[in-house]
């Protein structure tokens, strides 16, 4: 009865850890996704129009043009819903960054241009963010299920591929990364050095 115990202890510890380095890659992979040139391709960002009638109630509406890819890996829920490559006007609204002194104190939009670019660089990065994160977090648990980690070398290799090309980079980095992982599960010799070495970095 001990020893059943113990082991169903061992059997939920070893699970527990599974998914935590699953929730660890999906976290690093989310964050991987914010940085240019990885996580996306970004051809243009510009303020098209803002809308100051507004500005006395605390906010403006604002139209800027973007012409963004995002790095099919890192943004799979963008390309399941078919926005991997978005290109157009886009409305949103920018708050007041805080008040000006006083009772009646206006609302201040103190903020530069680039500044402003900036935030719309991260709505258009950010807005499925939860969804995302919950694909990531099934692709990197279906790697944990299978016990095969190697497989986070396609993830990393096809980014890169990304990095160097857009789209047509990471579809070679795709094909490298599958033909790599492919050689060393299929071709190599079992417990070999390689494969030994990227297990006791997780191990």
């Amino acid at each position: 009865m001990l020893e059943t115990l113990k082991n169903g202890q061992r059997r939920w510890v070893k699970i527990s850890k599974r998914l935590l380095i699953a929730l660890g890659m999906a976290l690093f992979l989310l964050l991987l996704g914010l940085y240019g040139g990885l996580g996306y391709s970004l051809q243009s960002l510009e303020e098209v129009s803002r809308d100051r009638s507004f500005m006395s109630s605390g906010f403006m509406p604002v139209v800027f043009y973007c012409d963004i890819t995002y790095n099919p890996i890192l943004y799979p829920y963008y390309w399941l819903q078919g926005s991997g490559h978005l290109s157009g006007n886009f409305s949103i609204i920018y708050w007041a960054e805080g008040y000006s002194p006083g009772e009646r104190g206006s609302p201040q939009f103190g903020v530069s241009p680039t500044q402003r670019l900036d935030f719309y660089l991260t709505r258009m990065l950010t807005w499925g963010l939860a969804i995302n994160l919950a694909l990531l977090f099934a692709l990197a648990t279906a790697i944990e299920i299978v016990q095969k980690r190697i497989l986070y070398l396609v993830v990393f290799i096809s980014s890169l591929g990304f990095a160097f090309a857009s789209l047509a980079g990471w579809i070679v980095g795709l094909c490298i990364g599958a033909f790599s992982v492919s050689y060393v599960l299929i071709k190599m010799p079992r417990n070999n050095n390689l494969e030994e070495f990227w297990r006791s970095l997780w191990e």
